[in-house]
C-alpha cells in the first residue's frame, strides 16, 4: 500500500515538473541555447522537446544495457549461468 502511494506521488511530481518545464519553454519564446565548450546550439521549443526525448531514450537504453551486462557478469561468475533452467 505504501509503495502504491509512493508511485502515485512520483507520477504527480513528474507531471508537475513536465508542466512547469513546458510553461518555462513557452515563456522563452526564442528557444533554448545550449553551449558545449566553444560550440553553441540554438534550439526552438519543438526542437528542445525532441532533443530532450532523444537524450532520455539514449539514457534509458544505456541503463538497460548496463543492467543486462552486470546481470550476465554476475551469473557467469557464479558458474550457474550455463545450467540455468536445467535439471541435474
Amino acid at each position: 500500500m505504501l509503495w502504491s502511494l509512493v508511485k502515485i506521488i512520483l507520477f504527480i511530481c513528474i507531471i508537475a515538473g513536465l508542466t512547469l518545464g513546458a510553461g518555462q519553454l513557452m515563456d522563452t519564446g526564442g528557444g533554448v541555447r545550449v553551449a558545449i565548450g566553444t560550440i553553441e546550439f540554438n534550439l526552438g521549443p519543438l526542437q528542445a522537446v525532441i532533443a530532450a526525448l532523444v537524450i532520455l531514450a539514449a539514457f534509458w537504453i544505456a541503463m538497460k544495457i548496463a543492467r543486462r551486462n552486470s546481470t550476465m557478469r554476475s551469473t557467469n561468475a557464479s558458474g550457474a549461468g550455463s545450467r540455468r533452467g536445467q535439471t541435474v
